[in-house]
C-alpha cells in the first residue's frame, strides 16, 4: 500500500505543523500530554503540497514535551515531537 503517514514538520518561523495524507478529511487537530491534557489546538493553516491541508500549533516544536498524543478528529496518535 504506497502513500505516506502524517508528517510532523517545523514551519520557517520555527512553529510546529503538521501534514496528513491527502485523503485526511478535515478534522480538528490538537497535541496533549501523555497524561491527556490538552496543551494546544492546530488551526488549518494552508494547502500542503499534493493537494492535503496543514495545520499549524501555536508554539514552536522545542515548547512541547519530546512525547505526546497528536488527536486528529477522535484518532490519537503518539508522537515523538524532533
Amino acid at each position: 500500500m504506497g502513500g505516506r503517514g502524517i508528517r510532523w514538520l517545523t514551519d520557517a518561523s520555527g512553529y510546529a505543523r503538521i501534514e496528513p495524507p491527502p485523503h485526511f478529511p478535515l478534522q480538528p487537530v490538537s497535541l496533549l500530554t501523555v497524561e491527556g491534557e490538552e496543551l494546544d489546538r492546530a488551526v488549518m493553516s494552508e494547502q500542503a503540497a499534493g493537494g492535503g491541508t496543514s495545520y499549524t500549533f501555536s508554539r514552536h516544536s522545542r515548547e512541547y514535551p519530546r512525547y505526546a498524543i497528536l488527536r486528529i478528529g477522535h484518532t490519537d496518535y503518539l508522537v515523538v515531537i524532533p
